[in-house]
């Protein structure tokens, strides 16, 4: 079950974790010049591939039946249309739905600022830290000597990056705040077993206007070495950023990443080598 919070990373997280972020050796020292990269749910193609996940922010959906006599449910018409999500209706006017999928739909239309630390443990050695680092690295396709950072004071660094955020006119009404979660490493899947609650879910999913934030906090299993926590930058109807109300939405649209200039390292970061050796 995911669990995300509103506006900051929280304290339960920062009590018992490090945040780091692992970068490539060679752009350390464009770091410590104050340059800092942000991602973006809809990652660039490259990246996606070899990592064999395409689908950050996507869901599948299944009718499965288990009663025989449920079998050949038709769709017609504009129904059709709706709930197997074919647009060629002029063509297609009916369309029998029995073990159908809906696989890999997406969820948002927009590219939302994405921003991934890693979790590392902090009661424990400081041996054991740099275990951690060292298995985190081979997960996610990072050489060994790539620099962990360490994040200082988190929730300092994301309110730094929110305001860096407002500058690149990624929403007209400038009204941002984040969406923190650790990752849940499960199938993004969801079985339905009758025509009615499969329209129910397709209604719920891609018809009610809501961000179904939970599915952007999930990921397939063979990733659970990253042991990932998830920032995200989202709209509100609040007058600030500062300031959260309902409904949460998704107008904003950002590059495939963003280099936001001016975040100060050493106030902010520190190597994983140079904690101390208690937690």
């Amino acid at each position: 079950m995911n669990e995300y919070c509103i506006g900051g990373i929280p304290s339960h997280i920062e009590r018992n974790y490090h945040l780091v972020r692992f970068v490539q050796k060679e752009v350390l020292d464009s770091c410590q010049q104050g340059n800092f990269l942000i991602g973006s749910i809809h990652r660039n193609r490259a990246f996606d591939d070899e990592r064999g996940d395409q689908g950050e922010a996507t869901v599948t959906v299944t009718l499965k039946s288990k009663d025989p006599s449920h079998a050949g449910f038709l769709f017609e018409g504009e129904e059709c249309k709706k709930y197997t999500l074919i647009a060629a209706t002029e063509k297609i006017t009916g369309m029998r739905a029995h073990g159908w999928s809906i696989a890999n739909q997406p969820l948002i239309t927009k590219n939302l600022p994405s921003l991934s630390f890693a979790l590392i443990s902090k009661n424990c050695s400081h041996e054991e830290k740099i275990i951690q680092a060292r298995v985190i690295r081979e997960s996610i396709g990072m050489n060994q000597d790539s620099p962990c950072l360490v994040i200082k004071k988190p929730n300092e660094l994301i309110k730094s990056l929110s305001h860096a955020l407002t500058s690149q006119k990624l929403t007209s009404a400038k009204r941002l705040t984040v969406l923190t979660g650790k990752i849940n490493y499960a199938q993004r899947e969801i079985f339905t077993f009758s025509k009615a609650t499969y329209m129910k879910t397709i209604d719920a999913l891609f018809y009610s206007g809501a961000l179904n934030v939970g599915f952007l906090f999930t990921k397939p299993e063979n990733f659970k070495e990253d042991r990932e926590f998830r920032v995200l930058w989202i709209g509100h109807s609040g007058p600030t950023h500062q300031q959260v109300r309902t409904p949460l939405n998704t107008d904003i649209d950002s590059e495939n990443y963003l280099i936001l200039p001016g975040i100060n390292f050493a106030q902010n970061f520190s190597l994983i080598e140079d904690l101390k050796q208690t937690p």
